[in-house]
Order: C-alpha cells, then structure tokens, then sequence
C-alpha cells in the first residue's frame, strides 16, 4: 500500500474495497448480523451508497476525520502501509475506510461545491471516499466530532477498538498489533 492509499483529503483518508463475493464468508452473510453488530450507510464519492455490513467477514479500520485533523494520525497511516507493503496477504484480510465528517458544508451551495472537489480528487487519485454529510457516525458510533477517529470492527460487524483523537507514537505499534489479531480470529 502506497502514501495514494492513505490520501487524506476532504476530512478522510484510507479507501478500498472489493467485491462482495470475496468479502462474505458462509457465517457472515448479508441478513446475519451478530450480536452487537453495527452497520451504517454514506453516500460515496463514486456516486453510490454503502453499508458497513457489506464488509463481513473482514475486519474493518475506519478512519473517520474532518479536513482540520487529516494529519493527525498520518503516522498510523504511514506504518499501516509499512506493514501492508511487507505482507500483502495481511493487507487482504482488512477493508479500510475512508469516512469524511462534512457535516459544516451540509448546506446549499456549499454541499455543492465540497462533494465536486472531493469527488473530484478523490477519483484522480482512484480513491473512494464515504461522506458523513450529518454527523452519522458520531451519533452511530459514539465518535467525537473535531478529531482524528480510528474504529476497527471485527469480522462479524462489531465495534472492537474506537480511538480519538492522536494515537501517541509509542502506542502505534500496539494498536496495529491489536488490529492484526483481530485479523487472525
């Protein structure tokens, strides 16, 4: 995973996906929602909306920011893609996220004119971006508003870890740790 993959860029910055089939595994399918799971649906920066729960079966990091905290956690993007690059089998086994809190452009024109230029670089670097235009997840995913927030979600569809704010440096690896065992459950 290239610094592209971790473009922050209107309040957001991991996006990636791949097709249902491969995301699904029998124990996970669509309508089978585990206890405590959580789901959601944005709108896209490709034109289409999507849920959370699409994404069963593989552990989810949900980067959630505005564009004033984009860089608060680049460290743990960069390591992220260390990590990744190295062992492109782990890499597979997480969805990353890209939700972008715009709720103070939640108005006309401004909507307008923030979904044009985020979509618009958000294709140029072929990226997709999910738009929380009110504060969705705050609300759903007891986020905090006006800060960097790094949610992973199990395979299953259920909340796991929810951090706010920097991850201090000497608490990066551990969180990464922590993600890739819940990749190995």
């Amino acid at each position: 995973m290239n610094r592209r993959d971790f473009l922050a860029i209107g309040g957001a910055s991991i996006a990636s996906a791949g097709s249902l089939a491969a995301l699904l595994t029998p124990s996970t399918a669509l309508g089978q929602a585990a206890p405590g799971a959580v789901d959601f649906s944005l709108p896209t920066t490709s034109g289409r909306d999507r849920n959370l729960s699409q994404f069963r079966g593989k552990v989810v990091v949900l980067f959630y920011e505005t564009r004033g905290t984009i860089t608060q956690n680049q460290h743990v993007k960069d390591a992220m893609g260390v990590r990744f690059n190295r062992d492109r089998a782990l890499a597979n086994r997480f969805t990353l996220i890209a939700a972008c809190n715009v709720a103070e452009y939640n108005s006309w024109p401004s909507q307008y004119f923030a979904r044009e230029a985020i979509t618009t670089v958000a294709r140029s670097q072929r990226i997709e971006l999910w738009l929380d235009w009110n504060r969705t997840l705050i609300q759903r995913l007891g986020l905090r508003d006006g800060t960097s927030n790094i949610v992973l979600v199990d395979k299953l569809g259920r909340i796991r870890e929810r951090n706010w704010g920097r991850v201090a440096d000497a608490n990066v690896n551990a969180l990464l740790d922590r993600m890739i065992a819940l990749g190995n459950e």
